[in-house]
């Protein structure tokens, strides 16, 4: 008899769950990849995990989500049009025009 710790059963009960529900798991029997963990210095893994765990993310990660966001917008205004102001489509391409300055300037 093999020894589990409980949040192996409970993994493993929970992988039995969706497999019963026909649902596939993503990355189920591949490799977990570790590079990116052992890419970042030992000395900032547990304050970068901390600050992840809490819903804190990078500067760039930030931006990336607020570029998406307004392209997002522009597009959806390119298509739609009529129900949007141009003042909004204006401010939203400064934004945008600001954070990709932004994140090519905090790339460097």
């Amino acid at each position: 008899m093999s020894w589990n710790p409980p949040i192996e059963d409970a993994i493993s009960e929970w992988v039995r769950g969706e497999s019963v529900k026909g649902e596939a798991i993503e990355g189920t029997g591949l490799p977990i990849d570790l590079a990116d963990y052992y890419a970042t210095p030992a000395e900032l893994r547990v304050g970068y995990a901390m600050l992840k765990s809490n819903g804190f993310c990078p500067a760039e990660v930030g931006l990336l989500r607020q570029i998406r966001e307004l392209e997002s917008r522009l597009e959806t205004a390119k298509c739609d049009g009529s129900a949007l102001r141009d003042d909004d489509v204006t401010r939203w391409r400064r934004e945008l025009t600001d954070a990709l300055t932004r994140l090519g300037l905090s790339q460097r």
